[in-house]
């Protein structure tokens, strides 16, 4: 046996019994040894402590890394999961937009309950503690914290938004919305208004909370993954929010709370003005119920010579010299379809006395948009009216067909209105169809639409429909286009407009570049088309470019082909308008590049261009800043 002392472990020893030493002293035994009692119980019970917190602390360590590693592994499956989901929904929403589109309410349905479910497992999958845990990392959580936001905003948009827009297809379908008689609807427009306008705000708010979101985390598929869908949703809201519109505005407008009447003016693109063309040809048209009927037709010489007595401001005024609130050719140079559309009414009730609820605009464009659904009208000599030809008929081949009957040729053109609007009427093509023809031409400010009902004009003002230009201060760029020498030359005008800005101060700069070309012909056209203005040579366009800038803008220069050019300013609703003339000869193609300084303003720029025969080219560059 060792002389070596042992202190045995208090965990296998017997009970020690006390004695008078174990206050902490020390005893001798027989081989004259000190035993220390107490003392020595206590280093081992700490050994032990330490060595019972070591292996605490080894566990509790082991099992948060397993926790942490279980929680990391969880997140890439559940965030793999979710960005497949998302992905669906993405698609989904295009797939919804089309089918609400082409009338296909089986495929809509079918879309959203589709789309409801991957949004809801994108949902399920980025929720919980682990997910919230994570998103309020600093930086490292950044795109877990965007991904919780796009997959909430996508849930509630599923849950709230889809069954109403489903319900609201179903209900204005083709078939049921066009009564046997001919006439619309209105109470079915307008049961769906409230699940709309509800809808339009769960879209709104959603898309406003993805958007609040970073766009700049430092995983890129995130990132990729929010404007895609971004893009996606802003289209559906924006789609909503007008079908919305459109269900609290047109019931009212088509007399469902009592007949309205309204001035229809066809335009003339061969001759441009600031709505679209020269006002024309004009019909006096009745809604009553959901009925449409038409009253009277009327060449443009009615109204030549009455004055409307409207009176829109100093402003406009000095910015428009040529008494356009007189004049019923000049009425509507502004691109503010309101002030023409009031000019307009104004005059009729001078010249009749009848009071009339609003008026409507639209060129030989939109005939054929609406003609290539509702087919071919027939005139009284039985020729036809068709989508590819209304174009080329009304503002070319007239002027060659009458060149020496002025007379005649008025007539030719209330036939071609009376002979379309007939058509429209009685056709029993697919309403649906005809609908998205006539939203085409009013998104590109080919249609347009002004009511009296200051609540309707209100709920329109914010679409393409109403020819509003905008009051607000956001970037704005308004191009328009005005015939300065009684020609009819703007059939053959040709234009593209590139609007660039940069910079990310509290001021940008902004490019824009007008480019013009006069692609008449040098023979075969009549005097009335090519030389109206004595003295001007033939063939020449002489076109007033108007620009209207941002709120608060300054046009700093304006060049000719690289020289610096005279130029005349005014304001129009706010807006800095700029305006110098062009000189167009035949074959020639001229360029103006404007430089300006504007507030940053917020959002997207919106951009307005003249409708025309052959569509403008347009190019927007927006320098994208940090958020």
């Amino acid at each position: 046996m060792s002389d070596e002392p042992v202190v045995e472990d208090s965990a296998t020893s017997e009970p020690e019994r006390s004695t008078p030493f174990d206050a902490g002293s020390t005893a001798l035994d027989g081989a004259g040894w000190h035993h220390e009692t107490h003392g020595g119980r206590v280093r081992v019970r700490r050994r032990r402590k330490r060595r019972r917190a070591r292996r605490r602390i080894l566990i509790g360590v082991g099992v948060l890394v397993l926790v942490l590693l279980a929680a990391v592994l969880w997140l890439l499956y559940s965030g793999f999961r979710a960005r497949t989901q998302l992905e669906a929904v993405r698609a989904g929403v295009h797939s919804l937009r089309a089918d609400i589109a082409a009338g296909d309410l089986a495929g809509a349905r079918a879309d959203a309950h589709e789309l409801q479910q991957h949004a809801d497992q994108a949902y399920d999958l980025t929720t919980g503690p682990v997910w919230a845990g994570a998103a309020a990392l600093p930086y490292f959580g950044d795109p877990l914290d965007t991904a919780r936001e796009i997959t909430s905003g996508v849930h509630s948009i599923a849950d709230q938004a889809l069954p109403a827009l489903v319900r609201a297809a179903d209900t204005l379908n083709a078939d049921s919305l066009r009564k046997p008689d001919g006439s619309i609807d209105v109470a079915a427009i307008r049961a769906v208004s409230p699940g709309l306008d509800a809808a339009t705000g769960v879209l709104t708010r959603a898309t406003s909370a993805i958007d609040a979101s970073s766009g700049r985390t430092w995983l890129g598929s995130v990132n990729s993954a929010r404007s895609d869908l971004l893009d996606q949703l802003e289209g559906l809201r924006t789609s909503v929010a007008a079908a919305s519109a459109a269900a609290d505005v047109a019931p009212r407008m088509l007399g469902a709370d009592g007949p309205r009447t309204y001035m229809v003016t066809f335009e003339n693109d061969a001759e441009l003005r600031g709505t679209a063309g020269l006002p024309g040809a004009f019909a006096i048209m009745r809604a009553d119920q959901g009925k449409i009927s038409f009253l009277r037709f009327e060449a443009d010489n009615e109204l030549s010579a009455t004055a409307s007595g409207v009176r829109l401001g100093a402003d406009f005024d000095r910015l428009w010299r040529a008494d356009p609130t007189g004049a019923y050719v000049n009425s509507n140079q502004s691109p503010h379809f309101p002030y023409a559309a009031r000019i307009w009414t104004a005059m009729w009730q001078h010249k009749s006395g009848q009071r009339l609820d609003g008026a409507i605009a639209l060129d030989p464009t939109t005939l054929s948009y609406l003609l290539e659904v509702a087919g071919p009208a027939t005139m009284p000599d039985g020729t036809k009216i068709t989508a590819s030809s209304v174009v080329a008929q009304t503002q070319s081949q007239v002027y060659l067909r009458f060149a020496k009957n002025n007379d005649a040729r008025k007539r030719y053109l209330l036939n071609v209105a009376r002979a379309v609007s007939r058509t429209l009427i009685h056709s029993d093509a697919d309403f649906t169809a005809l609908l998205q023809a006539a939203g085409k031409a009013a998104s590109e400010s080919r249609l347009l639409v002004w009511t009296s009902d200051g609540v309707a004009e209100r709920g329109m003002a914010r679409y393409p429909i109403s020819g509003v230009v905008p009051q607000a201060s956001i970037p704005y760029a308004g191009l328009t286009l005005v015939n300065g020498g009684g020609d009819k030359l703007s059939y053959y005008l040709h234009a593209s407009f590139d609007y660039r800005r940069s910079g990310c101060g509290a001021v940008r700069e902004v490019t824009a570049t007008v480019t013009l070309r006069n692609d008449a012909p040098r023979h075969g056209l009549p005097r009335y088309v090519t030389d109206v203005n004595a003295g001007a040579a033939l063939g020449l366009q002489q076109i007033n470019v108007v620009y209207y800038a941002s709120a608060g803008g300054l046009m700093r220069q304006v060049t000719h082909n690289g020289t610096p050019i005279a130029v005349n300013s005014g304001t129009e609703r706010g807006h800095p308008v700029t305006v110098f003339r062009a000189d167009l000869p035949i074959g020639t193609t001229q360029t103006y590049v404007l430089h300006l300084s504007e507030p940053a303003g917020t959002g997207a720029p919106q951009v307005r261009v003249q409708p025309m025969v052959r569509p403008m080219s347009v190019k927007v560059v927006d320098q994208v800043c940090g958020t």
